[in-house]
């Protein structure tokens, strides 16, 4: 899976005057962060398998014991990178990824 950041249609590095940006993709399974990868513009997470929910319970009171799983990918900036990523601004409208 290849994760590249955007602004409107147009990848960062072929924005005029865009520097590239430092972000962090984590792989988070029930909340818990699994997996974490960083880099500039784009990041790839290569051979990444998602395990299979059938047959599982929801919860469980054995920590050891697994459960459902409910996996998210979340994209996050370095707010000392780029201390604009936090506010709107002309430079961080329409960022996607």
């Amino acid at each position: 899976m290849n994760i590249k950041m955007l602004k409107g249609p147009e990848e960062f590095e072929k924005v005029p005057d865009m520097k590239p940006k430092y972000f962090r993709v984590d792989v988070l399974d029930n909340g818990k962060t699994i997996y974490s990868q960083k880099g500039y513009n784009q990041i790839t997470l290569s051979h990444f398998m998602f395990r299979c929910n059938n047959g599982l319970p929801d919860t469980s009171e054995d920590p050891n014991e697994e459960i459902k799983h409910n996996y998210v990918i979340q994209a996050l900036f370095d707010p000392h990178e780029w201390p604009g990523g936090k506010t709107q601004g002309e430079e961080s409208d329409d960022i996607t990824w």
